[in-house]
């Protein structure tokens, strides 16, 4: 695993997200937001996510779903489900 400390947050609604932002503002990490649950299952395997953070309700999929197939493919990413 590499040093950059990279987390993901997913999240259908963009407050939620401008809010964490805030809230890891000053933390040393890469923080990554996005709607999109492909583009977050990109991140986690291109940047090495450290922890995927995931709303549980979004249209597309459920952060249920998404944070099994982070699981699947990386086992070390901690996963974090916000409900």
């Amino acid at each position: 695993m590499s040093d950059e400390r990279v987390v993901v947050c997913i999240d259908d609604e963009p407050a939620i997200l401008a809010s964490l932002r805030r809230l890891f503002r000053n933390e040393p990490c890469v923080f990554l937001t996005t709607e999109e649950p492909d583009e977050a299952m990109t991140w986690v395997l291109e940047r090495k996510a450290r922890v995927v953070i995931a709303d549980q309700r979004m249209p597309s999929m459920s952060g249920l779903q998404l944070l099994e197939m982070v699981q699947a493919c990386s086992p070390e990413t901690v996963r974090v489900m916000l409900t």
